[in-house]
């Protein structure tokens, strides 16, 4: 094994290691497995009633507006929602930190 990609690596090994990495990691990955769970939960049933209710999606709303458009407007704002929320998220609370364990490691480079 040669010694210097050895010797190189190290710093990032620190990094990955570090208290701060770690932590801004599970904050991550916490938004996720969060908005992950809440778009299964949006999602399964109207694959779900898809299925084995079609009517359902045929009931109207109001004047030619059915439940079916109404859920896909729905999921349209979602999907926007989630968006903004994650980048929100990151701005906020993965970047402040990121920006600083990469001072640090160009500090050590």
């Amino acid at each position: 094994m040669d010694t210097t990609a050895v010797a190189s690596a190290e710093p990032y090994v620190a990094v990955h290691q570090s208290a701060k990495f770690i932590a801004m990691h599970d904050r991550w990955r916490a938004f996720i497995r969060r908005w992950s769970l809440a778009l299964i939960a949006w999602w399964l049933p109207v694959i779900v009633l898809a299925g084995f209710a079609p009517g359902f999606y045929r009931i109207k709303v109001v004047g030619d507006v059915n439940i079916g458009f109404v859920i896909f407007l729905a999921s349209f704002g979602l999907t926007l929602l989630t968006t903004g929320a994650y980048l929100r998220f990151t701005r906020t609370t993965v970047e402040p930190v990121s920006e600083q364990v990469r001072a640090e490691l160009e500090g050590v480079r």
